[in-house]
């Protein structure tokens, strides 16, 4: 919501938007409700939006062929920042729509016209690294080794990040985004609050104590 908001905001640019829903109207919809639901939903917004109903994970992106050359002649960047985020997952739930998905959009940046490609992964990638070494991580430290990440959703991202290292090493345009936990808004304090850290702090809430884990600092 806040990357679509802030592309319409400071941009003058048309925002294609892949979003699972029947037809473009319950897609246009669904982007509104999430936008409402953070406070950044403005009206003149809706005349900027394309909405394309279809599915990351599948060919073409769900799209029929025609609509899809047609959107890849059209559009002139990628933002990539659709994933399954779920830290119970196994990496086999988790492959169709981070990874199957990943490939697809690394295959839409090339057709038609090559594309430049914005690929928000994660520093989850790194859990491995104790937080001394996280603060000398690098744009080209080499990601460690995937059976060491004990999430399959690191898993997930640490694949799917080979596969756009790979691209990269063919001279496509790419650049790779890994943010750690995202949580209020620095203005409004508006915040996913269906997320494992919200949960965790309701539940602390709830049970009137906290866990006790062995951090380094």
């Amino acid at each position: 919501a806040h990357i679509l908001g802030d592309l319409l905001e400071h941009t003058k640019s048309v925002v294609y938007c892949l979003v699972r829903c029947a037809n473009a109207q319950k897609g246009l919809s669904r982007l509104k409700a999430n936008m409402e639901q953070f406070g950044i939903w403005h009206p003149k917004y809706a005349r900027r939006i394309v909405c394309l109903p279809g599915d990351l994970s599948k060919e073409y992106l769900g799209l029929d062929p025609q609509t899809y050359h047609a959107t890849a002649r059209q559009v002139d960047a990628v933002i990539h920042n659709g994933a399954i985020v779920n830290f119970s997952y196994s990496y086999e739930l988790l492959k169709e729509a981070n990874v199957t998905g990943t490939l697809e959009v690394l295959k839409f940046t090339a057709r038609e016209k090559i594309k430049p490609l914005y690929y928000v992964s994660t520093i989850g990638v790194f859990e491995t690294l104790t937080p001394l070494d996280k603060g000398k991580v690098g744009d080209d430290h080499p990601l460690p080794e995937p059976e060491a990440l004990y999430y399959g959703y690191s898993r997930s991202k640490w694949v799917a990040e080979k596969l756009v290292g790979a691209f990269r090493a063919q001279g496509m345009p790419v650049t790779i985004f890994r943010p750690g936990p995202i949580y209020g808004n620095t203005l409004s304090g508006a915040m996913n609050t269906d997320d494992f850290f919200c949960h965790m702090i309701r539940s602390c809430v709830r049970i009137g104590a906290v866990p006790e884990l062995e951090v380094q600092v």
